[in-house]
């Protein structure tokens, strides 16, 4: 199992810090402006495509402002952990 944290690149790091809590080893991601969460769940390696996750994805896809967090995802159970910047 493997937690992946994603935020902004031009997010406050004492909010990433709070709202993500990355351990020492971990390493936040970058979320892009036109990233949803089925590109994300293509980059963490739960889908091959974005066609694929279309396909079997039945979750919401636009990724909300806040923390959200999503667990135990795919085979390899992968937690998603996301920061996008308050509007």
């Amino acid at each position: 199992m493997e937690d992946l944290l994603f935020a902004p690149k031009e997010a406050n790091k004492e909010d990433v810090e709070n709202f993500l809590q990355p351990k020492q080893n971990e390493t936040v991601l970058e979320l892009k402006p036109e990233h949803n969460l089925l590109d994300l769940l293509v980059i963490c390696g739960i889908f091959s495509s974005k066609s694929e996750a279309k396909r079997n994805w039945k979750g919401e896809v636009k990724i909300k402002s806040g923390y959200s967090e999503f667990r135990r995802l795919g085979k390899h159970r992968h937690n998603i952990f996301i920061f996008e910047r308050f509007d």
